[in-house]
C-alpha cells in the first residue's frame, strides 16, 4: 500500500472519529439542556402550586357564595296550603334531590347560591304546573317584598306583588281558558295579599292581651269619611 493511499485512509477515519465525537457532544448538550428545562419547569410547577395553596388558605381571597333565601309557606292561609300540599311536597323533593347538602328549616326555607341558580329552580318548577309563593327573606328572616310564584299556568312570575299581579293580567287575555282559570285565581290570591281584611278575631286576642299586661290596648283603626282610601288600580274586585 502506497504512503499517499494509507494517509488519505488515516485522514478519513480521523474525520469520522471527530465527528462521532462532534455528534457525541451535540448529543450530551442537548440531554443536558433537556434535563435542566425539566428541572425548571417543576420549579416552576411547584412555585404555581404554592401560590394556589396560599390563595386559597388567604380570607382576602376566599369567596363567600350569594345566600340567597326563599320560604315556601310565607303568606299562604291554612286553606291554600292544604290545596297546594302536594306540589309543596313536590317542590321541596326536588330541591333536596338538587341540593341534598343543604337543609331545609321549620319555616320551609330554601337556600340558593346565585340568582341563577335560584332563577333555574323555581323556573322548572313552574313549568311543570305547580302552584306555589314563595317570598324571600333576609339574613334576619325579615321579607324582602320580593316574591316567586306559580298559578299553575306553567309561568313563573317573580317581583313583587304588584309587579306580579300587573304581569298576570297582561297574560290572561291571551291564555286558554284552562289557564285563564289559573290566572284569576291566582289574582285573586295575589289581590287578597295586596288589600288584607281586618281580622276581628284578631284584634280582639290583642285587646284582651294588652288588658291583661297593663298596656294600652291597641285603638281599632277607622277610616274617616272625608279621607276614603285610594283604590289599588291593579286590583282585580270589581269595583261598586
Amino acid at each position: 500500500m502506497s504512503y499517499d493511499k494509507r494517509d488519505e485512509e488515516l485522514r478519513k477515519q480521523k474525520a469520522l472519529e471527530e465527528e462521532a465525537a462532534k455528534k457525541k457532544a451535540q448529543e450530551e448538550q442537548e440531554a443536558q439542556r433537556l434535563v435542566e428545562e425539566e428541572k425548571k419547569r417543576a420549579i416552576e410547577a411547584k412555585a404555581a402550586q404554592e401560590e394556589e395553596e396560599a390563595k386559597k388558605k388567604s380570607p382576602e381571597t376566599e369567596k363567600t357564595p350569594e345566600h340567597i333565601a326563599y320560604r315556601v309557606f310565607e303568606h299562604l292561609d291554612e286553606k291554600t296550603k292544604k290545596e297546594w300540599k302536594k306540589d309543596t311536597d313536590d317542590l321541596i323533593g326536588d330541591y333536596k334531590k338538587q341540593f341534598p347538602d343543604r337543609e331545609i328549616d321549620a319555616k320551609g326555607t330554601l337556600v340558593f347560591h346565585s340568582q341563577e341558580e335560584m332563577m333555574k329552580f323555581f323556573t322548572d318548577q313552574a313549568q311543570q304546573g305547580r302552584k306555589f309563593l314563595c317570598a324571600e327573606v333576609d339574613a334576619s328572616g325579615k321579607p324582602t317584598g320580593q316574591y316567586q310564584f306559580s298559578c299553575g299556568d306553567g309561568k313563573l312570575y317573580s317581583g313583587s306583588l304588584e309587579q306580579i299581579q300587573a304581569a298576570m293580567m297582561k297574560n290572561q287575555s291571551t291564555a286558554s281558558p284552562e289557564n285563564q282559570k289559573l290566572l284569576s285565581a291566582g289574582l285573586t290570591m295575589i289581590d287578597k295579599l295586596l288589600n288584607p281584611k281586618p281580622n276581628p278575631t284578631q284584634d280582639i286576642k290583642e285587646r284582651l292581651k294588652a288588658s291583661q299586661s297593663g298596656a294600652t290596648p291597641p285603638k281599632k283603626e277607622e277610616v274617616s269619611e272625608s279621607q276614603p282610601t285610594a283604590p289599588n288600580p291593579l286590583s282585580t274586585v270589581p269595583r261598586l
